[in-house]
């Protein structure tokens, strides 16, 4: 098997077409790589912030807890379509191109989320209406598989040597824009509707508003050119087993180096305030547009991350960013369990800091770990695997584990864990800043 190393030596330098990739203008590049993640994350956090009145629509149930827990195991089965997606939609992004595959992701995407918001509920239809959500959630996660990677992969080899970290950070940024969007959504309809009106039908209305984003972004997606680096992984076509193989390594590293902060976004976006809301629910309202301006807060610091990561290196900067996420554990959970809403804000921005800076490095870094013939392919795989076992399952274990069974502190335990992993994969690997990204 040859190294990296001999990889490199045996091809020469990618000469770059002028008149693609350098004329393009970067708005553009960015544009077209944080779009999908702003609809993707934008249904996420409307999902997870709504999980009560879905819950009640379409699993209805004597307890709340129980129907709860079944959106939440609705939203997990999402996730377990990812690595098919991965699998299928990255092999066709090494094949036929980023562009191609970025058009593909959010055409399936936005026509799952549209017909998820026109069902009728359990009342209407019976079982037919549960059914039929896990499906769409079947067919979301399915497209999510490779529109997250594939925009990663896009902005990455699109940008130039020395700003890749700062340029592929937007599609981190992608994803606090979708939550705050989101995020802002359901805050606005809360105020606007009230709860009733809400639980009732209201809330089908931010989960339509995001057809006017699927619109923008297929907008500015098909006229985008693609990357260099699309037309050699076309023409080399390693087969597929054989690459999955000899990518075996930087797939478990890449599992090591997300886990932690993919989990504890879910822990700390999605869970911790649907728990404020429930322990304050006189101040629901608040405490959802408090999570939106803590998550506009912490945007930035995606973005500083990824240019952190140009200035001291990748792996320097994932290190120093997962040593604080760790530090952050105790003081966020002790904020946000004492039931004011400044304390639930504190916490949101004392977690989510370190947590933005650490998905603002990884976009990056992981790409510069995979080979250019099977990146989109293989980093798909193993990217949701990871987001399957580690972030979909995470708003199911908040409801079992601190709701149900009482164990306030396993997240925590549970993050922790997830972090001295990351650590003992970052501190022997080699920093990557300076890799080719044509071999």
């Amino acid at each position: 098997m040859a190294t990296t190393k001999q990889r490199i030596e045996s091809h020469p330098p990618l000469q770059v077409d002028s008149k693609t990739a350098s004329a393009q203008p970067i708005w553009r590049t960015v544009s077209a790589g944080l779009i999908g993640n702003v609809l993707e994350w934008y249904d996420f956090s409307v999902y997870g912030y709504l999980s009560g009145p879905i819950g009640a629509q379409f699993f209805p149930h004597e307890d709340p807890l129980v129907a709860q827990i079944l959106v939440f195991a609705t939203f997990a089965i999402g996730f377990v379509a990812r690595p098919i997606g991965g699998l299928v939609l990255g092999r066709y992004g090494d094949l036929h191109g980023r562009r191609a595959l970025l058009t593909l992701s959010i055409l399936m995407m936005a026509g799952s989320t549209l017909l998820m918001a026109m069902i009728p509920n359990a009342a209407t239809i019976g079982m037919a209406a549960p059914a039929l959500m896990i499906l769409l959630r079947i067919v979301q996660g399915f497209s999510l598989g490779g529109e997250f990677t594939g925009s990663i992969v896009y902005t990455t080899e699109m940008a130039k040597s020395g700003r890749r970290g700062l340029i592929s950070s937007s599609t981190a940024f992608g994803t606090s824009l979708g939550f705050v969007l989101g995020s802002g959504a359901v805050a606005l309809s809360t105020f606007a509707m009230g709860t009733e009106t809400l639980h009732d039908w209201g809330w089908r209305v931010p989960i339509l508003a995001s057809v006017i984003l699927a619109g923008f972004g297929w907008w500015v997606r098909r006229d985008v050119v693609d990357t260099a680096e699309s037309k050699v992984s076309a023409e080399r076509r390693p087969p597929l087993l054989g690459a999955l193989w000899s990518d075996r390594i930087a797939m478990l590293r890449l599992f090591g180096i997300i886990a932690v902060s993919n989990a504890a976004l879910y822990f700390t976006v999605t869970a911790q305030v649907e728990a404020a809301k429930a322990r304050i629910p006189d101040k629901a309202a608040l405490i959802q547009t408090l999570a939106t301006v803590g998550l506009m807060v912490v945007a930035c610091c995606k973005v500083g991350g990824g240019w952190l990561s140009d200035v001291m290196g990748r792996r320097r900067a994932a290190i120093l960013a997962t040593v604080m996420l760790l530090a952050a554990l105790v003081p966020a959970h002790l904020a946000f369990v004492q039931g004011a809403p400044e304390m639930f804000f504190l916490g949101l921005v004392v977690m989510g800091i370190p947590l933005a800076m650490h998905l603002g490095i990884q976009g990056a870094l992981v790409v510069e770990m995979f080979p250019v013939a099977s990146r989109v392919m293989s980093m798909s795989l193993s990217y949701s695997i990871t987001l399957a076992a580690v972030g979909g399952t995470a708003p199911l274990m908040y409801s079992w584990l601190v709701t149900d069974r009482k164990l306030a502190w396993a997240p925590e335990i549970w993050l922790a864990f997830l972090g001295v992993i990351c650590l003992a994969v970052l501190i022997p690997m080699r920093d990557t800043t300076d890799r080719r990204l044509d071999v």
